[in-house]
Formats: C-alpha cells, structure tokens, sequence
C-alpha cells in the first residue's frame, strides 16, 4: 500500500498519512511494533475486565480472540 501512494506522490497528487503507528514516513518497523503492542495490551485489558465482570455475575466470560494472543518479547 505504501508504494502504491509513494507512486502517486511522484505523479504529483496530494498524499497525506496520519500513522498513530509511527511507521511512515521512516519505515520504523520497531516503532511500529511497539505501538500495535501496546495497543494489543490496552484491548487485552479491556476485554479480560469485561470478561471478569461477566464471570462474577455467573456468565460465562466474554470470549474474545485478543486473550488467546501471546505477549511478544
């Protein structure tokens, strides 16, 4: 996707990205990583306290796919 608006930037059109990522316009993989990992933490979080207050009202548990994810390191 990149080249395709790196192209388009060198025919002359108008390209603006907004990157909460910190990828562009440095291609910085590590920050990056960092960023989608602590993003991935604050959705685990969220989804394991409502999965903790439907357990305590006799639920049985939000089930999401975030919470099988294991934490990079």
């Amino acid at each position: 996707m990149l080249g395709l608006l790196e192209a388009a930037r060198r025919l002359g059109c108008q390209v603006e990205i907004d990157d909460e990522g910190e990828y562009w316009p440095g291609r910085n993989e590590a920050a990056l990583r960092r960023n989608v990992e602590q993003m991935n933490c604050a959705i685990a979080g969220a989804a394991g306290a409502m999965k903790d207050f439907d357990t305590a009202k006799g639920g049985a548990g939000v089930q999401s796919p975030i919470s099988l994810r294991k934490r990079q390191s």
